[in-house]
């Protein structure tokens, strides 16, 4: 494995702390990620490789776009990846397809994407705050009737 790339703060990173930290590999995330990562764990990780959300950066051969993705995490950032004519697409809680994830996802000849939210779990959900339960973070059905129109 060359690299870790992180799409947030992720609250179960155990996995992937114990590799990191266990090897000198870089681990490339957004300035807000990185923060909050620091905060809980692998402060002492000297190996970031910092990026500013909507650049684009290469990894060996790999060209890699980033793009902002909304949802309710820190500054969350999903992927393109491109290499020679091929390229696949890299998406994680999805709440609705922005122009800019449109336009970094139209060249992609693969789309990896996870969209897991549960309308009613969130309503139901005692320790969500009101604008989670109320902000534009929709259901996957949602995200591909916008998509569309």
């Amino acid at each position: 494995m060359d690299c870790f790339l992180l799409t947030s703060m992720a609250i179960t990173f155990a996995g992937w702390k114990c590799f990191a930290g266990n090897f000198a590999i870089p681990i490339y995330c957004n300035a807000q990620t990185a923060e909050a990562i620091r905060c809980f764990s692998l402060g002492e990780h000297k190996n970031w490789r910092i990026f500013r959300t909507g650049t684009e950066f290469t990894i060996c051969d790999i060209l890699v776009q980033t793009f902002p993705v909304p949802h309710d995490a820190v500054e969350p950032v999903g992927y393109a990846f491109h290499a020679g004519n091929r390229g696949l697409g890299f998406i994680t809680d999805l709440g609705y397809p922005t122009k800019m994830l449109i336009e970094r996802l139209r060249e992609v000849h693969t789309l990896v994407i996870e969209t897991n939210h549960d309308e009613k779990l969130l309503q139901n959900d005692p320790y969500r705050p009101w604008p989670v339960k109320t902000t534009d973070h929709v259901a996957p059905r949602s995200s591909f009737q916008r998509g569309s129109g």
